[in-house]
């Protein structure tokens, strides 16, 4: 029986990034900022999205970046924010409710449970189907 050969492990190019940004990770803001974008549906170009996007680019440049487009020459910590042209509206949930017939409370609302909406759910027609 032949032996196995064990190949030597090459470590990939960010195998230190970790070790680099430690000592300035704050466990305390990771969650605070996770937490800011939990409470938002975020697909692009709804208010949730672009909320998340404008929190994340107010930390960082708390953190000490720049806008690239309002950084001087050379500048070492900048970021961009790429925006595209919409085709469609952004799809945005505001609210359901799964209820039965002649019960007061609801089975099932997306206030307390997100995913109970199908991803680019249609509006139901005013007063429900049945």
């Amino acid at each position: 029986m032949g032996h196995a050969v064990r190949s030597a492990s090459v470590p990939g190019p960010t195998a230190n990034t970790a070790d680099l940004v430690r000592a300035a990770y704050d466990g305390d803001k990771a969650l605070e900022t996770v937490a800011y974008l939990d409470q938002y549906i975020r697909w692009p170009g709804n208010r949730g999205f672009d909320a998340s996007i404008d929190h994340v680019a107010s930390r960082i440049e708390s953190a000490g970046f720049v806008p690239e487009e309002t950084a001087a020459a050379g500048a070492r910590l900048t970021y961009r924010i790429e925006e595209y042209p919409m085709t469609q509206p952004a799809w945005e949930p505001m609210a359901a409710a799964v209820t039965i017939s002649g019960q007061d409370t609801p089975v099932l609302e997306f206030v307390s449970n997100r995913n109970m909406l199908a991803v680019g759910s249609s509006s139901t027609p005013a007063g429900g189907i049945t």
